[in-house]
């Protein structure tokens, strides 16, 4: 005979006092080493039925093996929906905190409303109070916040040097654009349930120097109209209805995926019908079009690298110290994504010893990588400013993935003319109206 026939009851081990359960006498999964379909034949082997039972099928679905047998009135208490209900957590989080509340309080011989965990209730509110001052006390006190209302001279910080260096951008609060105060707050009955019986137990919302400030900052507090909602009153009464659960067979199953598999197919087809002609006439290869110019996708070879496929050109005009902006559309006239980025080449000088070492930077725009989707169009945007008159040029390559025009390069040519402002005009007019006057008064002086 087998060792397992010849246990005895009292050599049977005692599984209860080496598992956990769950608040409903089910097998928590991960008490156990291994799985629970293991767990629960290696119990049918040594005969524990009751064990049995109260393993649940899967570690997700713990009330399906207490539905299939119900004769025993623990069992049809379990059939009653196990779903975990967030107010139930809640209540039961409030009594476990209440507890907790009466144990410190005896242990500390402090009343319940002086604990710390009730006095850190009104912290919130005194950090927005502090927030609400910080913010007025600019526009009645000369020195406090010297950096407030003069955003616009904040400058960002460069990384490198100009030319191949980068910009980091500056921040909402460094452009003025502060964020609003956010409010949290407890309604009463809230504080009522988690044993919160008086919260006005706090010294610095009674100490005069706050009184004094909000009494100093009072009509600076009504102009500005800061919101002070009331959250006592705060409240969402509802009810909840018991959650039902049916069960459905295979085929109804299989047959509904089928029905809306059906619907979606025919949702495409009405999609594509809708489509216009010039859609429908999409290339199937990659494509770009740029400045009424085609570049196509002619396959994997590079029989053209090195030549120059594309030369569109973008021309600006504008004043010294103003800016001139263009834009430049990329359309996507294929049928698959293309990604794109910009390279810097240099631009050719007629005469490279006239022009200074130093380079400024006059042509702005995003150059940063990015995704054309089929169909879609990208629009940048270029902006040219120069603080001396003259003629600039800057030549940049388009670099695409896939390759189009077989390699053949796509430069983008930008051009601008910084024209010097006479801004001396009038004066000079007037200059030379005068200075005629006074040659003619002269004149006359000497013939008299």
């Amino acid at each position: 005979m087998s060792d397992a026939a010849e246990e005895t009851p009292a050599q049977r081990l005692d599984y209860t006092a080496w598992l956990q359960f769950d608040e409903r006498g089910m097998v928590l999964p991960h008490s156990i080493l291994g799985s629970l379909e293991d767990f629960r034949s290696h119990l049918e082997t040594k005969g524990e039925k009751n064990l049995v039972r109260r393993i649940p099928t899967s570690p997700r679905d713990p009330e399906g093996v207490c539905c299939r047998d119900a004769s025993s009135p623990v069992e049809k208490k379990l059939q009653v929906d196990i779903r975990r209900n967030a107010l139930q957590h809640w209540d039961k989080h409030l009594r476990y905190r209440r507890k907790q509340q009466d144990e410190l309080s005896s242990l500390l011989n402090r009343p319940v409303e002086h604990l710390l965990m009730n006095q850190g209730s009104r912290f919130g509110e005194k950090q927005e109070q502090k927030e609400v001052l910080s913010r007025v006390m600019p526009l009645t006190h000369s020195g406090y916040g010297y950096r407030v209302g003069s955003e616009f001279w904040s400058l960002p910080q460069r990384y490198g040097d100009e030319v191949s260096g980068i910009t980091a951008t500056l921040t909402q609060s460094e452009r003025g654009q502060r964020k609003p105060v956010t409010h949290v707050g407890q309604p009463s009955s809230i504080q009522k349930e988690m044993g919160v019986i008086s919260a006005e137990t706090h010294t610095w919302s009674r100490s005069s120097y706050l009184q004094e400030q909000c009494q100093e900052l009072r009509d600076a507090l009504q102009k500005v109209d800061v919101e002070q909602p009331d959250f006592s009153k705060l409240e969402v009464i509802g009810s909840g209805k018991p959650q039902t659960s049916t069960t459905r067979s295979p085929v109804r199953e299989r047959e509904e995926k089928e029905r809306e598999h059906t619907e979606i197919m025919m949702e495409d087809s009405n999609l594509l019908a809708e489509l216009d002609e010039g859609q429908l006439k999409a290339p199937p290869i990659p494509a770009l079009r740029l400045c009424g110019q085609r570049a196509s996708w002619t396959g994997n070879l590079v029989f053209n690298k090195g030549e120059v496929g594309i030369t569109p050109t973008i021309f600006f005009g504008s004043p010294t110290g103003e800016t001139a902006s263009s834009f430049l559309d990329l359309h996507n006239d294929g049928s698959s994504a293309i990604f794109y980025s910009w390279q810097k080449l240099p631009a050719p000088q007629s005469f490279p010893h006239l022009h200074s070492q130093k380079q400024s930077v006059c042509f702005y725009f995003n150059f940063s990588p990015a995704v054309i989707h089929p169909g879609g169009t990208q629009k940048v945007e270029f902006l040219f400013k120069s603080e001396d008159p003259g003629f600039r040029t800057e030549l940049w390559q388009l670099n695409t993935h896939p390759v189009l025009l077989q390699g053949a390069s796509i430069q983008l040519r930008l051009s601008g003319m910084a024209l010097k402002q006479n801004k001396t005009s009038d004066l000079r007019l007037f200059i030379e109206v005068a200075s005629k006057f006074k040659l003619k008064y002269t004149n006359e002086l000497r013939t008299k």
